[in-house]
C-alpha cells in the first residue's frame, strides 16, 4: 500500500512502465470544481459511456481563460512524465506535440467503483479535486485494506495507492487500473482524461 503523502512529483516503477505521482495546484482544483458544478447542474450524465459503476459522470467544458490554463497544465504534465522517464539514463525524452482529450469529471459515493480497465491512448491521468479524509481512510477498516483505493496494474504486477485531494497521477494507458468502492459517506471528486498522439524527440545527453 503506497499512500501520496510526500511523494509529490515522484516517478515510481512497481513494473516496466512508470507512475508519475504529482500534483494539481489550488487554481486548476478551482477551474475544475467549478466546470464539475455546472456540468452536473446542467448537462446529462455520461456514465453509459465509461467502464465505472458510478452514477453521476460528466463531460467537462471550461471558459476560454480556464480552458487555456487546464489545457497548458496537462500539457506541461505530460512532458513532466516523459521527461522524467527517459529510454536509458542517457537519454532525455522531450514531448513535442499530443492532443489531450475530453476530460470528465467523476461524483463517486458509497458503492460506486471503477472495474479494472484500460485506456486506448497514449497517456492517462486521473486529479482528486477532493478527497474527504474519512473516504480516503477508509481502507484502513477493511480486512484487505482496499476500500476506495486505486489500483495500477500490468503483466500480473499491482501497485495500490491511497490519493489525497489534489494528486494527480499519470501514468500509460496499457496501465489497467480500477477503483475500489467505499462504504464511507460524502463524496469524493475526481477528473480523468487521456492524452493521444503524443509525439517527442529524444536527446542524447551525453553530447
Amino acid at each position: 500500500m503506497i499512500t501520496t503523502n510526500g511523494l509529490e512529483d515522484t516517478i515510481v516503477s512497481p513494473f516496466a512502465p512508470s507512475v508519475y505521482i504529482t500534483t494539481a495546484p489550488s487554481n486548476i482544483l478551482s477551474i475544475l470544481d467549478t466546470a464539475g458544478t455546472t456540468a452536473r447542474n446542467e448537462s446529462e450524465t455520461i456514465n453509459n459511456a465509461l467502464a465505472g459503476e458510478i452514477k453521476h459522470e460528466y463531460n467537462l467544458e471550461f471558459e476560454q481563460t480556464d480552458n487555456e490554463l487546464f489545457m497548458d497544465f496537462i500539457s506541461q504534465k505530460a512532458k513532466e512524465y516523459y521527461y522524467k522517464t527517459p529510454i536509458t539514463a542517457k537519454h532525455t525524452v522531450n514531448l513535442t506535440s499530443a492532443n489531450i482529450g475530453q476530460p470528465w469529471i467523476n461524483y463517486s459515493y458509497a458503492g460506486d467503483f471503477n472495474p479494472l480497465h484500460m485506456h486506448h491512448a497514449d497517456l492517462s491521468y486521473i486529479i482528486y479535486v477532493d478527497i474527504p479524509d474519512n473516504i480516503r481512510n477508509n481502507y484502513k477498516t477493511s480486512y484487505s485494506q482496499t476500500k476506495g483505493i486505486l489500483q495500477l496494474s500490468y503483466n500480473n504486477n499491482q501497485m495500490h495507492l491511497v490519493p489525497k485531494t489534489g494528486d494527480m497521477i499519470v501514468f500509460p494507458s496499457s496501465v489497467y487500473h480500477c477503483v475500489y468502492p467505499f462504504s464511507e459517506d460524502g463524496c469524493r471528486i475526481s477528473v480523468a482524461g487521456n492524452i493521444h498522439n503524443a509525439q517527442f524527440e529524444t536527446i542524447d545527453n551525453t553530447q
